[in-house]
């Protein structure tokens, strides 16, 4: 996976250092690297992801980030996220690492021919 950094160049996204996330508006004074940083250091040292009770909280929070900063994170993971929390608060999925990778790969196989759709 690449750096959400070298996404956003790669797409001609200039990041902002300063201030305010300029994704989600998130009230930081180091903008989206802040933001960015505070979601993977911060998450993980709060709650006990190795307990399968709250895996759940893992999921549901890395879609959340993922879908209010879909600038530096490219259609095709935004579209994985979005279908994740849709089957888990819809469909009431008890979600698994191994439900991820079944729906990484049936979003692979469906791109193959559906290069120019957008969901």
């Amino acid at each position: 996976m690449q750096s959400y950094i070298d996404f956003a160049n790669k797409n001609g996204i200039a990041l902002l250092e300063e201030g305010k996330c300029q994704f989600c508006g998130a009230n930081v004074s180091d903008g989206i690297k802040e933001c960015v940083d505070i979601f993977n250091n911060e998450l993980d040292s709060s709650l006990d992801f190795y307990n399968p009770k709250n895996l759940i909280y893992k999921f549901l929070s890395v879609d959340a980030h993922t879908l209010q900063h879909p600038e530096i994170h490219g259609r095709w993971n935004n579209h994985l996220h979005l279908t994740r929390l849709h089957l888990i608060l819809n469909y009431k999925i008890n979600w698994t690492y191994k439900s991820s990778t079944i729906l990484s790969r049936c979003l692979n196989k469906y791109k193959q021919t559906h290069l120019d759709e957008y969901l």
